[in-house]
């Protein structure tokens, strides 16, 4: 039987496809164990049901919850250290507290970058000149941090 191992994101996707492979059919009833409805009615389900495979699917469900319950508060807390720093961007459209929280991780404090393209080339987004000849065209920078590249 697979384990539940890695990150807490990571074991709680693995743990909802062991879950899945241990109960068919509840992929069509139950498409995701993502929110805490589709946890409960999981559980009514395979409460519902005898078995082996029901209370092995059980145990499954039950690591899901607990490590839904520790991403939530990891989540909090992290909210709550990003509140604590005073930035503001969260106030960016589509920048969450999680993706404020690796930015400011990744690149600490912005000011030791003497201008935003010293901070695009160290990100990883500005464009490099790729030209031949005639041609003048640029390319995706496949350097800098891609950490902060992916959070960007």
């Amino acid at each position: 039987m697979p384990s539940c191992s890695g990150s807490a994101a990571g074991r709680a996707t693995g743990c909802s496809a062991d879950l899945a492979a241990l109960s068919p059919g509840y992929g069509v009833q139950l498409p995701a164990f993502d929110s805490a409805v589709r946890q409960r009615r999981a559980a009514v389900l395979l409460a519902e049901q005898g078995g082996v495979r029901a209370r092995l699917a059980e145990r499954r469900l039950a690591r899901i919850v607990a490590i839904s319950a520790e991403i939530d508060a990891l989540e909090g807390q992290i909210t709550a250290l990003v509140q604590v720093c005073g930035t503001r961007l969260t106030e960016i459209c589509g920048s969450g507290s999680l993706t404020a929280a690796r930015l400011l991780a990744e690149c600490g404090d912005a000011r030791r970058f003497h201008s935003a393209a010293a901070f695009a080339m160290a990100a990883g987004v500005a464009p490099i000149t790729a030209s031949s000849g005639k041609v003048q065209r640029h390319r995706l920078n496949r350097g800098g941090n891609r950490q902060l590249n992916v959070a960007l």
